[in-house]
């Protein structure tokens, strides 16, 4: 492909790569082809820098061990290993408690067209909910609760003196 296509030393530019070891390998590989010296000619990607060091801000330095017991753990103890984040987890566990059952997510819905806590007039919002350990779908549901605050926070008034026992398990 590579004659095919007229790619040799003299036309080859840099190469624009995330941190997989797998693109070091295939670099050496397309070295031995070309005759280029692969680390004179690779570049980190700096989004993919800064979604590392978002992820780790996030997520903390063990960000891949967090993911397997996550996966491990069942609903109670995988709200706890949220509640374990910080502020960033008890957002999460109040989001998934709200979008948990059609009556919570009603009960949210209806809180946003009173008086004091309307966002937007005429308008209902959906809360958004991560998607796990990729940072921008963390920054989406703060966004998100932000602008929603004034509902969250009447909802988890709501909560604190709730009578019902589906209401309690928010962990």
């Amino acid at each position: 492909m590579l004659d095919k296509f007229g790619i040799n030393t003299n036309n080859i530019g840099y190469f624009v790569l995330d941190n997989a070891t797998n693109n070091d390998t295939t670099l050496d590989e397309l070295a031995k082809k070309i005759k280029f010296v692969p680390k004179e000619r690779r570049l980190r990607c700096m989004g993919h820098i800064l979604n590392l060091v978002a992820e780790s801000y996030l997520f903390g330095q063990d960000a891949k061990s967090y993911d397997e017991d996550f996966k491990e753990a069942g609903p109670g103890e995988r709200r706890k290993l949220w509640r374990q984040r910080g502020e960033l987890g008890k957002l999460h566990n109040l989001v998934a408690h709200v979008m948990a059952s059609g009556k919570r997510t009603d009960i949210f819905q209806s809180l946003q067209n009173t008086k004091n806590v309307s966002v937007a007039a005429g308008k209902i919002w959906k809360l958004v909910l991560d998607g796990g350990i990729r940072w921008n779908s963390s920054y989406a549901m703060i966004r998100r609760a932000l602008e929603l605050r004034p509902a969250l926070d009447q909802y988890a008034i709501q909560l604190k003196i709730s009578k019902d026992v589906d209401d309690l398990e928010i962990g």
